[in-house]
């Protein structure tokens, strides 16, 4: 890892991603301790379960549980990677019962499994890929937008996510 003058002018977020957790996982959590405690700081992630990529699920949940325990004690929001987990991740929070926000990244699902993820007290974030319906059904108050792994830049995914809120027949 970089030393954290380099990034002190950046908001950043940081955590072992579903895909990087290794049967020795541990060993980076000193490293998340250093960068969570730097006021540049501002999130745990993203940090998940990827059922279709990464290592075996109970190892991606031990990873998961620990660095979002941690988000808890700094008081820090959670951005979660989560790919045809949502039964898992939905079963962790409320074992956990997270008072800080967990903030589902890149959201591309159904109003239905929107709504499920609502209930349960998360957060949405949609990118470039998602689906309108979703969209036009998400709360404003519980909505983020995000340019992650995307050609678009920021502005251009805000303006189609904002035609199709404004637009809401």
């Amino acid at each position: 890892m970089s030393d954290a003058n380099e990034w002190q002018n950046q908001n950043i977020s940081v955590g072992i991603h579903p895909w990087d957790v290794t049967e020795d996982w541990q060993k980076n959590i000193p490293y998340i301790i250093r960068w969570i405690s730097q006021p540049q700081t501002k999130a745990i992630g993203e940090i998940g379960l990827d059922k279709i990529k990464g290592p075996r699920l109970s190892l991606q949940k031990e990873a998961f549980i620990e660095q979002a325990l941690l988000a808890e004690k700094v008081q820090k929001p959670v951005i979660i990677h989560c790919v045809k987990a949502i039964d898992e991740l939905l079963s962790i929070k409320k074992e956990i019962n997270p008072q800080q926000r967990w903030i589902f990244h890149g959201f591309r699902g159904k109003p239905q499994q929107m709504q499920q993820l609502l209930n349960a007290g998360f957060y949405i974030s949609f990118g470039e890929h998602f689906n309108a319906k979703s969209v036009k059904q998400c709360p404003i108050d519980r909505m983020f937008i995000e340019s992650d792994d995307s050609h678009l830049i920021y502005k251009e995914i805000k303006a189609n996510i904002c035609s199709l809120i404004n637009d809401k027949e």
